[in-house]
């Protein structure tokens, strides 16, 4: 191309062309420049909540989403699909970093044990408020655990993976944040073949407001 034009032998027809690949590649970067930026803001602030034990008023779902956002390269590197829900106007006082420290170790959990690698999958989380505080449902539709792993998921240092990606140390972390961090209850569900099931309720002392129209 740059030929051609040096040579004063470019058509207007070539020209044309080359102006549409590069206005086309042009969006192309900045359209990955933009998701760059808000991924690394999305981990700078999820590591600073981490980080930071005081509690916080905010907006679970915006919260929510910032989670899902930075765990987006994880997922995307596997055959699983996601969704979740949770209404817009439940603000709580609470730690943050524990919510995305408990999210994340609950789709890491089901990503290593519930699926074969590159094994289609979904994960799926609903977040509800109910009359005696917050309820997280989180469910995958894996391969699910018999009972005699189901009894010692919360144990530290249990795993079925030991040298494949498991610790032992994730769900039991997601069992402490949620009954002694939040002073709420977990319990898990499961049947081979049926998925896994996670019921996390926590008390309505963490609630700040549930208007559905806050002003």
């Amino acid at each position: 191309m740059n030929d051609k034009y040096l040579n004063d032998e470019l058509t207007e027809d070539e020209l044309k062309v080359y102006i549409k690949d590069f206005l086309d590649c042009s969006k192309l970067l900045l359209s990955n420049l933009e998701r760059a930026t808000k991924l690394i803001q999305s981990f700078k602030k999820v590591s600073v909540d981490q980080s930071h034990e005081e509690m916080q008023d905010f907006y679970i779902k915006v919260y929510v989403d910032e989670v899902f956002f930075s765990l987006g390269p994880l997922l995307s590197r596997t055959s699983i699909e996601y969704r979740y829900t949770c209404p817009e106007y439940i603000m709580i006082r609470s730690n943050p970093g524990a919510f995305y420290q408990i999210i994340s170790n609950l789709c890491n959990n089901s990503i290593i044990h519930a699926f074969d690698e590159r094994e289609p999958g979904l994960l799926t989380l609903d977040i509800t408020k109910t009359e005696t505080g917050i309820d997280l449902v989180f469910k995958d539709n894996g391969r699910g655990m018999p009972e005699e792993i189901k009894d010692k998921i919360f144990v530290p240092f249990f795993t079925t993976k030991r040298g494949k990606g498991g610790s032992g140390l994730g769900m039991n972390i997601v069992y402490n944040l949620v009954t002694k961090v939040l002073g709420g209850k977990i319990n898990v569900q499961s049947e081979l073949g049926h998925g896994t099931q996670f019921n996390i309720s926590l008390p309505e002392r963490i609630l700040v407001h549930d208007n559905e129209n806050p002003s």
